[in-house]
């Protein structure tokens, strides 16, 4: 590297010409990775996702319960239409 007016040569002049490249951008990489690792590690996505799996389940359950027990419903309503228009 070339050396600088001031004499210095190496990653330091970076530094000093462009302080936003020197410790407060490895902070602010420091601070991305420490971000990653707590999405990572974060379980409370997870838990809303299973909670709405669970009730889509309730829910299908629910709709195929409903509809057979509504045409067995429908069947009786019939068998006693046809009984009583005798």
């Amino acid at each position: 590297m070339a050396a600088t007016a001031k004499g210095r040569t190496g990653i330091n002049d970076s530094l000093a010409i462009f302080p936003h490249n020197g410790i407060a951008a490895f902070n602010r990489w420091e601070f991305r990775m420490d971000k990653l690792r707590s999405l990572i590690h974060d379980e409370s996505g997870a838990t809303a996702i299973e909670y709405g799996l669970i009730a889509a389940l309730i829910s299908v359950a629910a709709i195929a319960a409903m509809t057979k027990v509504g045409t067995h419903l429908s069947t009786t309503f019939s068998t006693v239409a046809s009984n009583l228009g005798r």
